[in-house]
């Protein structure tokens, strides 16, 4: 079951629970949204697991392990190791966390971000792309 949040923060995006995903826009902003909703206390993680396995098959230890991770340590400015997420899904949520929470929103998410892309440097396991990510998103934070 769905709660009312989810339900309504998916008609605003105009996703539907019973849409199937077209592409991985929608898939990412319906990940974007149910992480947000365990963020918040709003359905747990085993009722957004089992929504995402159920839509996506996305696994259990995929979501919880990884895009809630990130999503919650992108939201307090804590760095993210052991686990990366692609690099589309991080790009939506720091453009929807920027939309929702604006500038100092985003600057934590980013303070998060430039600290993961700074340990897998460090391993020299950085995937291409992440600096740039980082570097697009630090603009709009600093205009």
């Amino acid at each position: 079951i769905i709660s009312k949040f989810v339900e309504q923060s998916l008609l605003k995006s105009k996703i539907t629970p019973m849409m199937k995903a077209n592409s991985n826009t929608e898939k990412f902003n319906d990940i974007y949204l149910i992480a947000k909703a365990v963020y918040l206390n709003k359905i747990t993680a085993d009722e957004a697991a089992e929504r995402l396995f159920n839509k996506y098959n996305i696994l259990y230890r995929s979501f919880k392990g990884y895009y809630l991770q990130a999503y919650r340590k992108m939201r307090e400015g804590e760095p993210m190791h052991g686990g990366q997420i692609p690099q589309g899904l991080r790009e939506c949520y720091l453009k929807q966390i920027y939309e929702e929470y604006g500038k100092e929103g985003l600057l934590i998410a980013l303070k998060s971000y430039k600290t993961t892309i700074e340990y897998y440097k460090g391993r020299n396991e950085n995937p291409k792309g992440d600096e740039f990510l980082y570097d697009k998103y630090m603009k709009v934070a600093t205009k």
